[in-house]
């Protein structure tokens, strides 16, 4: 039986920012685009 490889607490606090940076900065590309496509109307 293989035992599932240990997760490190902190690797996983490092992680969080991270993830949550780039869900941030893909909410940015989507706001900049729609205001550039309302700036042209």
């Amino acid at each position: 039986m293989e035992r599932e490889p240990k997760v490190d607490p902190q690797q996983v606090e490092l992680e969080r920012p991270q993830r949550e940076n780039e869900e941030m900065q893909e909410q940015l590309r989507r706001a900049e685009t729609i205001i550039e496509i309302q700036k042209k109307w």
